[in-house]
């Protein structure tokens, strides 16, 4: 049954406790369970070809609880992204935190764990580097605070790795730009299938990219290389 199909006329989400859990933990698992719906229609037929209404069917909920908490499908889309991102950056944050000791180990675990949320499963990547782009000039501004967040961090994070090797703060800033927009164009690329590396190849790559831009590679680091491309990946 859809939740809320038997609902109070006056559309206010009640207040007192039902079945023991609060009107604020009900309202936040509804909008879990729409970001999930929007995950998952997003990340397969696609954002332009997802209406609400698929998306209440998929959540199991009316179109009342819908705008409970969004108010279109692009403010949900925003919402995903924005999850996505934020995941993102905590699994690379709890990876570089949790790594051997060691420069190489601790920056190679931190990408590769971000390459690992996004191409893991593949409707993540989908949505956060394909169908969020060119999308509204709302969206792409909040892509744009994303990367920012993403470049400081990083930057944040050789400066604390590297020490004293850390280049000035004006050229770590642009090398830290530079690989987060590398990162997130090749794995746009490994989404459509033009570049051909996998998700542990991909890491690899853009660690040697990290350490050519950002300080001395030692030599357990790999080297950047070209990465082959093709038509298509299975």
């Amino acid at each position: 049954m859809i939740e809320g199909t038997a609902v109070a006329s006056s559309g206010r989400v009640p207040r007192n406790p039902y079945g023991g859990v609060s009107a604020r933990a009900r309202v936040a698992a509804r909008r879990d369970r729409l970001l999930a719906a929007g995950l998952q229609l997003f990340g397969t037929q696609g954002y332009r070809h997802t209406t609400i209404d698929q998306v209440c069917a998929e959540a199991g909920l009316t179109k009342r609880y819908f705008y409970e908490s969004f108010r279109s499908c692009e403010d949900l889309l925003g919402a995903v992204v924005r999850s996505l991102w934020v995941e993102a950056a905590q699994r690379g944050m709890t990876a570089v935190e949790t790594a051997p000791a060691g420069v190489d180990a601790q920056i190679r675990q931190g990408i590769g764990a971000v390459v690992d949320y996004y191409t893991g499963d593949l409707r993540r990547g989908r949505v956060a580097f394909l169908e969020a782009a060119g999308i509204s000039d709302r969206i792409e501004v909040q892509r744009r605070e994303f990367v920012g967040v993403f470049t400081t961090l990083l930057q944040s994070y050789a400066a604390e790795l590297l020490g004293e090797l850390i280049p000035p703060e004006r050229t770590m800033r642009l090398n830290a730009g530079a690989l987060v927009g590398a990162g997130s164009e090749l794995m746009a690329e490994f989404l459509l299938g033009t570049v051909a590396i996998s998700p542990g190849e991909l890491a690899d790559y853009l660690t040697g990219l990290a350490f050519a831009m950002i300080g001395p590679r030692s030599r357990d680091v790999p080297a950047v290389a070209s990465p082959g491309r093709t038509g298509s990946r299975s």
